[in-house]
């Protein structure tokens, strides 16, 4: 690499396709109304009202909590005091965050809070971040911390109060730190009640106030006791009412329901066979009975046999008439060349609600009246991953991933949505299937995510076959697993086509084959996962079997990636992964044929250019990458985008593999632009400004650009060899013709790329930037 970076050139008129163009926020009014489907005391629970201010762990103690048979809700740490409320806690839990309450746009709870509650008795508990919101909104002090603790730490009880009341002086436990500031004052009337085995305070408490703080993560299983603290301060401290279970939520789902859709009106239900639409349709069924009319659209991107296995189950196990419509050519057609995982959700979340608005219009014409809603099986997880609170540190950052059930939805959608199980977590769902007696082969399904296979092919997935081949490799990975017996102690196991290939031996003979990759995970509600271990002989048994089986696999390969850091169905990892090893050798090569070209271009330059003169004038080159995806505008109606504009190359030489759209132009010397269509294997050479001055223009660096002539995403890769940045470039007497003089002064390399760097995007056509402009003399003509 060369020891300077070096600027991408940013494509002109496009849209650098980015996942900040697709993050989903919501205001809080929004996160409020969706929190409020379910009334507390209709479910006979206390509630416990979580303010997010980002900690990746917060979903965790709503989720904990509720595994103590208590309603808890997570809303914006920022929301008004009008919006907490309205929710009439019984315990308000302020999460942690990766702020510094010294930071100037920290987020903090609202103004009157702690008024608030004072006068109706409220508990008030600060995890991590939350703690020191308490102590520095209530006069105490946090400084940055001199002894910033992360991951597992022993705490000391020091005062056997409120959460640590059954805990003696001098007992000691394990708890998950990630903390960066500490208190050092705390506010009148609190108490330390445990501190760290570096002193520092761990857990605080104004019984008077009733607020308390912990400067640790009791929800997350590396605080061994965290469940025990949580347990005893929300019933002992607290007395909470527990309530919540899934009886209670079944009768109030339906009284909801029937409130909203009224005694009249048709609902469609959208079903994939999968435990979310599965137990959604149930559950409406049950409020609403014939009004419902259920759909199950085949959109080309299902698992094997997906479509007969469905519909016979649906009609026969849970009677439930189901019109299947086979959209699979205009779900295909619409994600043609599209590469981008979001912009295929978004795609196919728009294409699912047009069929729907047919199949409604047609219901309409035999009902004489036109369905107003639509039933989704949208879950809590969903919610959560794909609008972060406003003011929650997941606000200012990406979206994990827009969900096809929230983030897909247009906005001129014509059908209103009931999302019954919108609060739920996906264990929770299952557990109100078996209510509602749905079979278990539904319910201990794996989630299927509703862009089917669009997005565990990563790349185009209307290319060649990679439909085919992913339907078999993963059939063949799921039946492995049910015939191991391990498929119901996993929560989630599939393949991924990825958009690489391999090299291979197959049959005595050489195969250059796709690459696939398997991932199986553990989890208990989907919002964190662990990677599953399976034992070699099932992984070898298993990749014999795809690669004997599956025309055109020759290579497979496991994804070990937990949640977090990644994603159940984020694949990048698994591209990474693959993209490491593969570069490398791609690289490799590269740098072999960039020799071997260095060396015929220089031999043709006269006798005394021979192989040894080669190698002491390119000896120190080195080369590096650039893999350049162009995105079209949005919206836009020219049939033809220039994507990049006129430039020259700073390199030696740069070799180029663009893919099958297209749209690279040479131009000639009487400035006309050349096509230079692709073709499969062809790798094309242009001439850089750095041998144009070596070779003192004998060797003519090539201008050239980048049209798209369809508007889809083309990538290219393309591999720039350079000299050393040391470098004086002067054209040698050996390749200098009779008769001739240098027409480029000496320079040195970096200054050159310096100069290249300091235009601006569009000048190349307007403003000189080339190697003549900076190092040419005046004697040139």
């Amino acid at each position: 690499m060369p020891s300077s970076p070096l600027p991408f050139f940013k494509p002109k008129s496009l849209s650098q396709n980015t996942l900040a163009d697709t993050i989903i926020a919501i205001d809080s009014a929004a996160a409020a109304s969706a929190a409020t489907k379910m009334d507390p005391k209709a479910v006979k629970s206390d509630l416990v009202l979580i303010l997010d201010y980002g900690s990746q762990y917060t979903h965790l103690i709503t989720r904990r909590i509720r595994s103590l048979n208590i309603f808890s809700l997570c809303i914006s740490g920022t929301s008004s005091l009008e919006t907490i409320t309205s929710h009439n806690p019984k315990v308000v839990i302020l999460s942690g965050g990766p702020h510094s309450v010294h930071s100037a746009n920290s987020p903090t709870f609202p103004s009157g809070f702690v008024e608030w509650a004072q006068k109706g008795g409220i508990f008030v508990l600060g995890v991590c971040y939350g703690l020191q919101l308490i102590v520095q909104r209530l006069g105490g002090q946090v400084d940055v911390g001199q002894r910033q603790e992360y991951g597992r730490m022993e705490i000391e009880v020091e005062k056997n109060l409120g959460v640590f009341g059954k805990k003696k002086v001098g007992d000691k436990q394990v708890v998950w730190m990630s903390h960066g500031d500490e208190t050092v004052k705390l506010p009148y009337g609190f108490e330390v009640v445990a501190r760290s085995q570096q002193g520092a305070v761990a857990a605080v408490e104004n019984r008077e106030m009733r607020f308390f703080g912990l400067q640790y993560h009791p929800e997350v299983t590396h605080s061994p006791e965290g469940m025990d603290t949580l347990r005893y301060f929300l019933f002992d401290v607290c007395g909470v009412s527990p309530g919540w279970n899934m009886e209670n939520v079944l009768d109030e789902e339906i009284k909801v329901i029937n409130d909203a859709v009224g005694p009249e009106e048709h609902v469609i239900c959208a079903l994939s066979g999968g435990v979310d639409s599965t137990v959604a349709a149930t559950l409406v069924h049950k409020a609403i009975g014939d009004r419902l009319h259920c759909i199950f659209v085949d959109n080309g991107l299902l698992r094997y046999k997906e479509r007969e296995r469905v519909v016979e189950t649906f009609e026969s196990d849970l009677h439930l008439p189901v019109t299947c419509v086979d959209a699979s050519n205009e779900f295909l057609s619409k994600l043609k060349g599209v590469v981008d995982p979001e912009m295929k959700r978004k795609i196919i979340g728009k294409e699912f609600i047009s069929i729907f608005d047919a199949f409604a219009h047609k219901l309409e014409q035999k009902l004489g009246k036109k369905p107003a809603y639509l039933v989704q099986g949208t879950l809590y997880p969903d919610v959560i991953e794909s609008c972060p609170p406003p003011g929650s540190g997941r606000t200012h950052s990406h979206t994990i991933k827009s969900h096809h059930n929230v983030g897909g939805l247009p906005k001129d959608m014509k059908l209103k949505l009931i999302e019954p199980l919108k609060l739920l977590f996906k264990d929770e769902v299952r557990q109100l299937g078996r209510i509602l007696n749905v079979p278990d082969a539904f319910l201990k399904r794996h989630p299927f995510p509703g862009p089917g296979l669009a997005v565990r092919i990563l790349g185009d997935v209307t290319e060649g076959n990679a439909l085919d081949i992913l339907r078999q490799v993963d059939e063949i990975f799921i039946q492995s697993i049910k015939d191991a017996g391990l498929y119901d102690s996993i929560w989630q196991a599939f393949a991924v086509f990825l958009p690489v290939r391999s090299v291979g031996v197959q049959g005595d003979q050489r195969t250059h084959s796709h690459v696939v990759a398997l991932r199986a995970v553990t989890s208990q509600d989907g919002m964190t996962a662990d990677w599953y271990y399976f034992e070699h002989k099932f992984l070898d048994d298993v990749a014999r079997k795809i690669c004997n089986s599956v025309r055109g696999v020759n290579r497979v390969v496991q994804d070990i990636t937990s949640k977090p850091p990644s994603t159940i169905d984020g694949l990048l990892n698994l591209l990474k992964l693959c993209l490491s090893t593969i570069l490398q050798e791609y690289g490799n090569k590269m740098i072999d044929l960039s020799k071997r070209i260095i060396e015929v271009l220089v031999m043709t330059l006269g006798d005394g250019c021979d192989r040894k003169f080669c190698e002491s004038e390119f000896s120190n080159c080195h080369g590096y990458f650039r893999v350049v995806n162009y995105s079209p505008p949005k919206d836009v109606e020219e049939r033809e985008v220039e994507g990049l504009g006129m430039h020259t190359d700073m390199s030696c030489i740069t070799i180029v593999y663009q893919d099958e759209t297209g749209g690279l132009q040479m131009r000639s010397k009487e400035g006309e632009w050349l096509d230079i269509p692709p073709c499969e294997d062809l790798l094309v050479v242009n001439i850089g400004d750095l041998m144009q001055a070596w070779s003192n223009g004998r060797l003519r660096s090539s201008e050239h650009r980048v049209v798209l002539k369809r508007l889809v995403n083309r990538l290219s890769l393309a591999f720039f060899w350079c000299f050393e940045d040391e470098k004086v470039i002067l054209a040698p007497d050996e390749v200098l013709e009779e008769g001739d003089q240098r027409i480029y002064k000496s320079f040195v390399c970096l200054d050159y790329l310096r100069f290249r760097e300091s235009n601006e995007e569009g000048k190349f056509e307007k403003i000189g930037y080339t190697v003549k402009d900076f190092a040419g003399l005046t004697l040139q003509t």
